[in-house]
């Protein structure tokens, strides 16, 4: 549970970290079988334009928000899902409702699934989050400011996956999962270290990460794709 360095800004959200082994616990369920989960970051925000740190707060996706997720829609639809899950945020759920269209799929919020936690700094420009420090924000993140850490972030990040993969509506189907920019982050360094390092440049708003889960183990299947939106 060390964090070694810091990378860069996530874009327009958040920040990126090395967070591998971040979360508490690793139950690690058994399933006879693989579930497949399309993790998706939301569409372009208003605060994402005006490079505003968001979190728990909200902004409604932008004119381009929609339209990325209305390409997502069409990039995803011969791909069957059992189910999809969403964060609770506007702006994950909007997103979620343009990629399942006329699909007749229930849209399952899950608090879990929700932004880091900024508190008292969210809705302020993205360079405030620094205010007490590099080394500081990494060991410590927002507490202080009433918001969350890394450490509650992965750790609630893969409880969602954990319970979505132990559903057994979800065995050996496809599941997508509408959420956040450092969400998926957090989930990524605890599944493949060194390809959610590599994000530089952070997450593409309406991206798709593909994570497998089988015999108790996690694989990466595709990394950050933006070629569902036809780029």
């Amino acid at each position: 549970m060390k964090i070694k360095k810091i990378c860069s800004l996530i874009l327009c959200v958040g920040l990126i970290g090395t967070l591998g082994g971040c979360s508490k616990s690793d139950p690690k369920p058994q399933i006879d079988g693989k579930v497949t989960i399309y993790l998706t970051r939301h569409g372009e925000t208003e605060y994402n334009v005006k490079g505003l740190a968001q979190g728990w707060s909200d902004s409604p996706l932008t004119e381009e928000g929609i339209l990325q997720a209305q390409a997502l829609h069409d990039g995803l639809e011969d791909i069957e899902f059992a189910n999809v899950y969403s964060s609770p945020s506007g702006r994950a759920m909007d997103t979620a409702k343009l990629l399942i269209g006329d699909r007749n799929l229930e849209i399952k919020e899950d608090e879990r699934l929700k932004e880091m936690n900024y508190g008292s700094l969210e809705a302020n420009p993205v360079q405030r989050l620094w205010a007490k420090g590099e080394d500081y924000v990494w060991e410590n993140g927002w507490v202080d400011y009433g918001g969350e850490n890394f450490y509650i972030l992965a750790d609630r990040g893969m409880e969602a996956l954990y319970d979505i993969v132990s559903d057994p509506q979800n065995l050996n189907q496809n599941v997508l999962v509408s959420t956040h920019g450092m969400t998926i982050l957090s989930i990524l360094y605890e599944i493949d270290y060194e390809a959610a390092d590599s994000l530089y440049e952070g997450l593409a708003n309406c991206s798709v990460t593909i994570v497998e889960y089988e015999n108790g183990e996690w694989t990466l299947i595709a990394l950050n794709d933006t070629s569902y939106l036809g780029e």
